[in-house]
């Protein structure tokens, strides 16, 4: 598994999200939020430890864009 920075900060650290999205080879976890944007439709992929969720509703809807962890 890959994972995103917790922090993306400049266009490099958005760079290699796109790039981490784009791969097929490897499941991606999103390091935070910014993150989901790029990672949503793109297969499925985990939510990491600094995305929180505190609802079904909310759980369901980040399950809609590829979450399975």
């Amino acid at each position: 598994m890959l994972a995103t920075q917790t922090l993306i900060e400049s266009e490099a650290d958005l760079r290699l999200v796109r790039r981490l999205a784009e791969q097929r080879d490897f499941m991606v976890e999103a390091g935070d939020a910014s993150a989901l944007q790029r990672l949503a439709g793109s297969g499925p992929f985990v939510l990491g430890p600094h995305i929180n969720i505190y609802s079904r509703p909310a759980l369901l809807e980040h399950a809609a864009l590829g979450a399975v962890r």
